[in-house]
């Protein structure tokens, strides 16, 4: 309300002043448009302001605007704040001032005026053919009190020629400095609403966050609720376990104790037994080795005492291996390389398998390699006992066809010592018979774990392969 007792005092004091300068027309004019727009502020002034503009000067446009897009430190483009055409207020919009008339109202020249304004009283469509098609145009720049620099633009185009160009002038100006503090008023109060709704935006979005915390504060309590009582469940929980499994512990030592007595028992069974065992098969032993010295035996009956006397002496390697119990409950095998003639190995080992084949009635072949070394080094015992389980099955498991073991040199290369020419052998078995899938021969090979001790002075027998 003070605003408007301000504006109207203001129109007031214009009012006198016009009419001291004894300009009536002007005056006349002047007074009806204050008169007009005396009761009003904001958007509403504006467009009274055009109203009475267009009215008072006869004029089809009249048109209030600020400032919307800069460029280069000059206007752009502006929006009208109210525009009156052909008897009525239009629909505010938006335009670009290039190629415009109204361009020329914010150029250096024109702004360095008393006056800022830029008016053509005639002949506008043709220096304008894409602008307005009207025939005048008159405007002037609205500026800041205080620092000049531009606002916004005012002004005018008619259909006729501007005929009372001086009247149209006085009148823009004398308007010019309250058209452009109600501007200034405008956009201070523009800044201010979208400031306020900023901030109640911003209020909004706290008392939200707000709303969130409160609810992340009361799930936080039900989680911590949740949680102390699965605490307490889960030490209930550890001490119903730890009770079980202190039972659990005294059960296995009761077990494990009834376990250790009856290895005792199985060990000093296998130690009384091994006695048993061990004095047939010296005897057999001594009697292989007594005809083998004999001078009246045949080639073949002499080659059958021979197979008899290694038969025995495998024999009793499994009897050795069956009595170190430690390495049958461990499942390691130790191994005690030695220098061993290997033709005589060979032939041992397949004479051996050569009786089983010819019992199934089916052949073994013997396939030995060029350059087979004369001496290797071995654990003779484990070696015979792989090739012999390892044969063995083969002729087992062979009904039909034959059974085939190669022995070669793997080409590597020599790797030559101080002391020895270093090779490897590869020992090869192929039969006819049903054979063994893959998940078979990995689980069979994954149970043929071997150790080696540095210590030579201590040597304990194995169960070897096929346990």
């Amino acid at each position: 309300m003070s605003e408007i007792k301000e504006i109207v005092h203001v129109n007031s004091k214009r009012k006198i002043d016009i009419e001291r300068l004894g300009q009536r027309e002007v005056s006349e004019a002047v007074i009806s448009i204050i008169s007009g727009t005396a009761s009003v502020t904001g958007e509403a002034f504006f467009q009274a302001l055009a109203e009475h503009l267009a009215q008072v000067l006869g004029v089809e446009y009249a048109v209030v605007t600020e400032i919307s897009a800069w460029k280069n430190q000059q206007p752009k483009a502006v929006k009208t704040l109210s525009c009156w055409h052909q008897s009525q207020i239009v629909e505010n919009f938006e335009y670009e001032l290039d190629n415009m008339p109204c361009e020329n109202v914010f150029t250096k020249e024109t702004l360095a005026q008393r006056q800022p304004m830029f008016c053509i009283p005639e002949g506008l469509s043709r220096l304008y053919p894409n602008a307005l098609s009207k025939e005048c145009f008159l405007g002037i720049a609205l500026q800041e009190k205080e620092l000049k620099s531009p606002l916004g633009h005012m002004w005018l185009a008619g259909d006729r020629t501007l005929k009372n160009v001086a009247l149209a002038r006085a009148i823009l100006n004398f308007l010019a400095m309250r058209v452009s503090a109600e501007l200034e008023r405008h956009r201070a109060e523009t800044a201010l609403r979208c400031s306020e709704a900023r901030e109640r935006e911003k209020a909004q979005q706290l008392q939200q966050t707000l709303h969130q915390l409160q609810q992340t504060q009361i799930h936080l309590e039900q989680v911590n609720a949740q949680l102390q009582e699965y605490s307490y469940k889960l030490e209930e929980k550890v001490k119903e376990r730890t009770a079980c499994l202190v039972e659990s512990n005294r059960q296995l030592e009761a077990a494990k104790a009834a376990a250790d007595e009856a290895n005792q028992a199985k060990s000093e069974f296998l130690s009384n037994m091994s006695h048993e065992l061990r004095t047939p098969l010296n005897g057999i032993l001594g009697y292989a080795q007594i005809l083998q010295r004999s001078q009246t035996l045949m080639d073949k009956e002499a080659h059958g005492v021979q197979i008899i006397h290694q038969c025995g002496y495998h024999l009793l390697t499994l009897i050795n291996d069956l009595l170190d119990l430690s390495k049958i409950e461990a499942r390691k095998r130790e191994l005690h390389p030695r220098e061993l003639y290997f033709p005589s190995f060979l032939t041992g080992v397949v004479s051996m398998c050569r009786i089983k084949a010819s019992q199934k009635a089916i052949d073994f072949i013997y396939q030995p390699g060029k350059g087979l070394p004369s001496i290797i080094l071995a654990d003779e015992k484990r070696l015979r006992q792989v090739l012999l389980n390892l044969l063995g099955n083969a002729i087992k498991f062979t009904d039909k066809g034959g059974v085939t073991f190669k022995v070669e040199i793997i080409d590597m290369g020599e790797v030559r010592t101080k002391v020895l020419t270093t090779n490897q052998v590869r020992f090869q078995i192929s039969d006819t018979g049903v054979g063994m899938t893959p998940r078979t021969i990995i689980k069979n090979i994954s149970a043929l774990r071997a150790s080696r001790r540095s210590s030579q002075t201590s040597r304990r027998h194995g169960t070897g392969i096929g346990n």
